[in-house]
């Protein structure tokens, strides 16, 4: 049931991302009381993110919308996980009810026996090039014969990115893809000066051209992922890279559902209109700077689409992905038991 060794550093790796920036004491994980108790359908909704902008963002505010209200659920509990291990772990004790997780690893836990569904994708997409500030913007050609950082080889940033080189009719030969761990350390190899190029996600994107800038090289964010994917394949320019997952037992509740849907509807709203007041939480929780949580969060391209209806997009996207790599999504495309619908 468990998880390559390297499929789980890598997409670990992906939800480390939140030391790039912090500067900020630890956050110390909250919980939310509400009026319903130990009377409410749900005494404790235990929810777990990675500790990353990207990820832990759209729980901002969750439970302040109306679900402590409702009679649903007696309080939340918000806090975090740190690995692949303790994920799966969290998920088959039955330690927590709704996690934040890349999607190639719901798509590989419940291909893995998992009693995980997919409640919603939520993050549509964060990948960018760093390049001189000369680039040809958003033109996989001008990387031929080039040098190009990629962090986390064989997940997700590491396969969109050999799949549009191949659809752009370049291939790793063309290119030389140089891999990195971690993006953290990609960055900071970028930022010394060490590499032209870097593929890298928000929000060490916006990190790495602040770091730059500071430092007196002129660089840019020459290529948008999202706008390549557009171009090549004729679909729009998002693709769903993260998500919210529920194990089965809370899955089959369908009153409990429908009030989650609706408050993850809410919160993802409440980050996506960037109050003073939300990027201030954020801030508490991430530690990254607000100047750059500003900048960051219309590039997550955050939507909480339900997991059913999110389906054609997420297998589009795997059945793309797996012609490079079916392993990184357990073997196959998920099946329809794996996408939640919406009971609203």
């Amino acid at each position: 049931m468990s998880l390559s060794r390297r499929h789980l550093f890598g997409a670990a790796a992906l939800a480390s991302l939140a030391g790039v920036t912090s500067c900020a004491k630890p956050y110390t994980p909250e919980v939310i009381e509400g009026d319903g108790g130990k009377d409410a359908l749900l005494e404790n909704l235990r929810i777990h993110t990675p500790k990353t902008l990207a990820f832990s963002a759209p729980t901002t505010g969750f439970g302040t919308h109306g679900l402590l209200k409702s009679g649903l659920v007696g309080k939340v509990s918000l806090d975090y996980w740190v690995s692949m291990e303790s994920l799966q772990s969290l998920i088959t004790s039955d330690a927590t009810d709704f996690v934040a997780v890349p999607m190639n690893v719901g798509a590989n836990l419940y291909n893995k026996g998992v009693d995980l569904k997919l409640a919603a994708a939520v993050v549509w997409g964060m990948l960018y090039v760093i390049g001189p500030a000369n680039a040809t913007k958003d033109d996989l050609g001008q990387l031929k014969g080039k040098k190009i950082g990629v962090p986390y080889p064989n997940n997700m940033p590491d396969i969109v990115f050999r799949y549009l080189l191949k659809e752009s009719g370049l291939s790793d030969k063309d290119v030389e893809i140089v891999s990195f761990p971690t993006g953290q350390e990609l960055m900071s190899t970028f930022v010394k000066g060490d590499l032209e190029w870097a593929l890298l996600p928000e929000h060490a994107m916006s990190v790495a051209l602040m770091k730059s800038k500071k430092s007196g090289r002129e660089v840019s964010r020459a290529i948008d992922l999202q706008q390549v994917w557009a171009n090549v394949t004729g679909l729009p320019a998002r693709f769903p890279m993260a998500g919210i997952a529920v194990p089965g037992r809370i899955a089959k509740d369908t009153k409990l559902m429908a009030g989650l849907f609706e408050e993850l509807t809410k919160s993802v709203a409440q980050v996506n209109s960037a109050s003073d007041e939300t990027i201030a939480e954020i801030n508490k929780r991430t530690g990254v700077p607000a100047p750059i949580i500003k900048q960051v969060i219309p590039r997550l391209q955050l939507n909480a689409v339900v997991g059913a209806e999110a389906k054609d997009d997420i297998s589009d996207l795997f059945t793309r992905l797996a012609t490079l790599n079916p392993k990184f999504i357990g073997g196959k495309v998920p099946d329809a038991d794996f996408f939640l619908a919406d009971p609203r």
